[in-house]
């Protein structure tokens, strides 16, 4: 909490802005539209990959958070401590923050496709920035924060070089649906069920589209943004009509997060092809 109490002293509304965009390029959004770029546009092979490090690791965040129960910080009753900043987007548990290990892992993802020194230097600059921005918000510790860069570490190197693996053989994916069921049995947790969800329908998504579809992202450049609007109204669709009708549940949670991933996985490249597939790249 001492950083946090120090950060205050410096609070005031242009830093309160920056904060809160930093926070933003950190949440769940951003991250499915860099997924959703490279698996539609650009490079099929590496958005499945970054994508299952994202959820894959998001997952595991979530079992930690549920394993340890540390409070968030204003539910610990410090003197002093003022009102947090986007609230709303910290949910669950506090320890390890998870929107500074979205971001450390979208870096170190990045960094492994892109090979300039100056993007590297941006990617590192913009995990240290969101790392500081939770802080900054008062809605993690340092702690917290340390500990989702270490995560984040641990699952890009652990999940990637195992999704490696697991594309080389058809049916491979599919050992990750056992994984994420297991995690669900032991923590019932809205924000894992989630993750969950789309774990396991990039799993099966992931079999369907590379044996009977087999999408082809090259495309002219007006059809990639034809792509990108439609495939990202539908996800919303999904997301935000999903939860009117199905509500908040953790069952509901699941299966709305799995048809999102049943979409972007297969469901979108399907529906390109048949509207795309037959104009000249």
């Amino acid at each position: 909490m001492g950083a946090i109490l120090w950060m205050q002293q410096f609070v005031n509304p242009v830093l309160d802005q920056a904060a809160q965009w930093f926070s933003f390029f950190a949440e769940d959004t951003i991250a499915v539209l860099i997924v959703t770029l490279y698996l539609w546009c650009f490079d099929k092979e590496f958005g499945y990959r970054m994508g299952i490090v994202l959820i894959g690791g998001s997952s595991v965040n979530g079992c930690l958070k549920n394993l340890f129960k540390v409070p968030r910080p204003w539910e610990r009753g410090v003197e002093g401590y003022m009102e947090p900043l986007r609230k709303s987007t910290a949910t669950g548990y506090s320890f390890p923050s998870g929107h500074t290990q979205i971001a450390a892992s979208n870096a170190a993802m990045l960094v492994k496709r892109r090979h300039k020194l100056w993007i590297h230097v941006l990617l590192a600059l913009y995990t240290v920035l969101v790392g500081l921005s939770r802080i900054y918000c008062r809605v993690h510790t340092w702690q917290d924060v340390v500990a989702g860069l270490a995560v984040a570490v641990v699952c890009v190197l652990l999940i990637d070089m195992l999704v490696v693996r697991l594309m080389k053989t058809q049916w491979g994916m599919l050992l990750l649906i056992p994984a994420a069921l297991l995690m669900m049995v032991f923590f019932r947790d809205a924000d894992l069920y989630k993750s969950c969800g789309i774990v396991t329908a990039v799993a099966v998504g992931y079999c369907v589209e590379t044996k009977w579809i087999r999408f082809d992202v090259k495309a002219k450049w007006w059809v990639h943004i034809l792509k990108m609007v439609i495939g990202i109204g539908t996800v919303l669709a999904i997301r935000l009509g999903g939860k009117a009708l199905l509500g908040t549940s953790l069952a509901a949670d699941f299966f709305r997060y799995h048809l999102m991933g049943m979409f972007i996985t297969c469901g979108a490249p399907w529906l390109y092809q048949k509207l795309f597939g037959r104009i000249p790249c």
